[in-house]
Parts: structure tokens; sequence; C-alpha cells
């Protein structure tokens, strides 16, 4: 069976390899394609986070626990910012600016005056879900009918992993993670 620190080097790797694409992307179509220069800061974000979460367990401070959720979330949502202005539609920055601060207010509430694993994850997992909503709804329905056949399999990727963040809150409601990150279910 793996363990999660093994699980988290391999989403690294990836996470780095998809940053890489994503540079190279941007270096040859910069001029040429809106938006990418934010999937390029996401997932630059993403993979700082993600760095972030092998050293938690090393140095347990209580801050790398809040700036890895807010680098997340801010990750992804640059990841729905950067779609709106690659297909041309007005930027959803109120809505998740609002998600941002939420998220970031609860994991600071959960990681300092409540400490709960559970709450963070729940958290977590809940702003995940409404971020990949975001992007199934931008690809189905907000941009051109002309655009949806290079949107549609986005569309269904969000779809899955909107799915699969609140199966992540189901089952935190049912089972509690334990304490740290790394002995979660």
């Amino acid at each position: 069976m793996l363990d999660m620190k093994t699980i988290m080097t391999g989403f690294i790797l990836g996470i780095l390899l998809q940053v890489a694409t994503i540079l190279a992307l941007w270096l040859q179509h910069k001029n040429h394609y809106k938006g990418l220069h934010t999937w390029v800061l996401a997932y630059f974000m993403l993979s700082i986070a993600y760095l972030t979460i092998t050293i938690l367990d090393i140095y347990k401070t209580p801050v790398l626990i809040v700036f890895i959720n807010t680098f997340s979330i801010c990750g992804l949502i640059s990841i729905v910012l950067g779609l709106e202005t690659f297909f041309d539609k007005n930027i959803s920055w109120k809505i998740n600016l609002a998600l941002g601060l939420t998220i970031s207010f609860l994991t600071i509430y959960f990681t300092y005056l409540s400490p709960s694993l559970r709450g963070r994850m729940i958290t977590t997992a809940t702003g995940n879900s409404i971020v990949w909503a975001q992007v199934a709804f931008l690809v189905f329905y907000r941009i051109k009918a002309d655009f949806r056949g290079i949107g549609y399999q986005m569309g269904i990727i969000s779809c899955l992993l909107a799915a699969n963040t609140v199966s992540r809150v189901l089952v935190n409601l049912q089972i509690h993670p334990g304490n740290t990150f790394f002995s979660a279910p």
C-alpha cells in the first residue's frame, strides 16, 4: 500500500511537469492567446503549495497550513480567471475574491482558533468543488457555441473533479481524518 508521502511525491512531479509545459506554451504563444500568463501563475502557485505540504511534517508550524491552503485556492481560482480571459468572458473576480478570502479565513479559524484537520479538509474540498463547478459552468454555458468543442473535455474533467471533491467532503463528514495530513485516510 502506498503512503501519503509517496503519493505526494508523484503528485508534485506531475505538477512540476505541468508548470514546465504551461511555461513552454506561454513562451511560445503569449502574444497569440490571452490568459496563458494566468495559467502560468496558477500552476506556479499550486506547485509551491504542494511542495510546501511535503515539509509540513518537518516544520510543524501553523502558518504553513494557512500558506498552503491560501496558495492552493488562489492557484485554482487563477485557472478560472485565465479561462475567462482565454474565452473573452467577463472576469468573475468579485465572487472569486470572496471565495479566496472565505477559504483563507476558515483555514485560519480551523488552524488557530478551533484547530481541526477535518474542518480544514472540508473547507478546502468545498472551495475546490466551487472552482471546478465554475470551470464546468464556463465551458458548458458561458462560452460561445463555436468554442464549446474546445472546452467540452475540460468541462467533463471539471465535473469529475467537482464530484471528487464533494466525495472528499462526504468522507470527511463521516470518517475522522486523524490529526495530521499524512495520517488522513
